[in-house]
């Protein structure tokens, strides 16, 4: 049954990729408003909300999207429960379950408190067929039967309820897909033995992660030769999607997802900027270059005119190019770096933004890794107030880390502070800074 859906799914969204954008924004506009009606339907926040401000259930056939008030993730914290169109309750730790085979996905927490986000099971399998959508709208190696099941090797942080992990271990998994998995939290030596002689034919990750499987490649410690690589989750800088492309023979798709959408859109290396999928959410942006979405595909959930923290450059939906879709330039956030240090044995190994995210210490507002040199580093924190209790734990939290990736050598200090670096560009207190 579930091969069967993924087949009329991955049919119906590569039919409407051969439509005229005119026609594809239209259908796009017509699914919003019929989520409109759904959403005050079937949930007990958005009728609440939208008479608060002045918005009448006549009114939502005619009203213009952006007359509709937009929803933040502080809003969906609060009122995860009214929002939701299915039932669902707290457990004994206070997180939200659904017995109706939903799917809970929370946020990073780079922007903030993580959220969590619910996913009806056919929303998963429309996500799993744009997949199948992206790997063969272009590029120079088409996937056939000849490569199935398909064999992906994955670099990237892989957290019980991250949205890649349900994709790739409840998602993928059931079309019999192999997944080999590479932590950030490893040592770089451990990647080459978990990659032996493993043949994938679709590498998959984040841009800082796959590089590092670049470096492996042109050292020669590594030999593959996939016909896919599927970038996520941080901006993928051209000169790197070029060395990919070249020294992997690889067609290259810049994936553009989140945890409010897991799938929003997708740059490639054989098309420029990036496109968002107009049949699969419903987008806009707001003065500020914010892009505000309203998922189409996941009424279990319905998320209307939610604003990302995320701004994107050169929206438009006048874009005639590859595809009918809405096209952007760029995203101008998720800047994030890897910090490169030399271990005890002097040898370059690295900590990654997703596994300093897991630094959680309850009363601690933000934090910040600060780099001093190769062999040192400070954790800048705020909170109401300096706190050696905080402290300690946020010790025992690092030491763990430096524990697990060989890097006990290093030199930290911990450090009370009243604000955090701001990136100017993209207006977001990065995770990790380099002096």
């Amino acid at each position: 049954m579930s091969l069967a859906a993924l087949v009329y799914e991955s049919s119906r969204l590569w039919n409407n990729a051969s439509k005229s954008p005119d026609k594809v924004h239209s259908e796009s506009l017509g699914t919003f408003r019929r989520a409109l009606d759904y959403a005050w339907k079937r949930t007990k926040f958005y009728p609440a909300y939208w008479k608060d401000h002045g918005i009448t259930y006549k009114d939502l056939k005619t009203i213009s999207p952006e007359d509709i008030p937009c929803i933040t993730k502080e809003v969906v914290r609060s009122r995860f429960d009214e929002i939701a169109a299915v039932s669902v309750t707290k457990n004994d730790r206070g997180a939200f379950t659904s017995k109706s085979g939903a799917v809970m996905i929370h946020s990073s927490g780079s922007t903030g408190t993580p959220a969590w986000f619910l996913y009806g099971k056919h929303a998963i399998t429309i996500i799993e067929a744009n997949f199948v959508r992206l790997s063969n709208l272009g590029g120079n190696n088409p996937v056939g039967f000849k490569d199935l099941p398909i064999r992906n090797l994955h670099a990237a942080s892989v957290g019980t309820d991250y949205a890649s992990t349900i994709l790739l271990r409840s998602g993928l998994s059931k079309y019999h897909a192999v997944s080999t998995l590479l932590k950030p939290s490893e040592p770089l030596s451990e990647w080459v033995g978990t990659i032996g002689e493993s043949s994938p034919n679709y590498l998959s990750g984040y841009p800082s992660c796959l590089s590092l499987l670049l470096d492996l490649q042109k050292s020669g410690h590594v030999r593959l030769h996939p016909l896919k690589i599927i970038a996520g989750g941080e901006p993928l800088k051209p000169g790197l999607k070029k060395e990919l492309q070249e020294v992997f023979g690889a067609d290259i798709i810049d994936y553009y997802g989140c945890s409010e959408s897991l799938l929003v859109g997708a740059g490639s290396s054989w098309y420029d900027g990036i496109y968002l999928f107009d049949d699969m959410n419903y987008c806009e942006i707001d003065e500020q270059g914010h892009l505000i979405l309203t998922p189409l595909y996941n009424p279990e959930f319905p998320l209307v005119r939610y604003k990302l923290d995320d701004l994107v450059q050169g929206f438009t939906k006048d874009y005639r190019g590859e595809l009918p879709f809405t096209h952007i330039d760029k995203i101008l956030g998720r800047d994030e770096d890897v910090l490169w240090f030399l271990n005890g044995k002097g040898f370059p190994d690295f900590l990654h933004p997703l596994v300093l995210d897991d630094l959680n210490v309850e009363v601690v507002r933000g934090f910040q890794i600060v780099q001093i040199d190769k062999h040192s580093f400070r954790i800048d924190y705020t909170a109401d107030a300096a706190d050696e209790g905080i402290e300690r734990k946020l010790k025992y939290q690092m030491n763990n880390i430096l524990k697990g990736k060989g890097l006990e050598n290093l030199h930290y200090e911990i450090r009370f502070c009243t604000n955090l670096k701001v990136n100017p560009r993209s207006g977001k207190i990065p995770l990790t800074v380099k002096l």
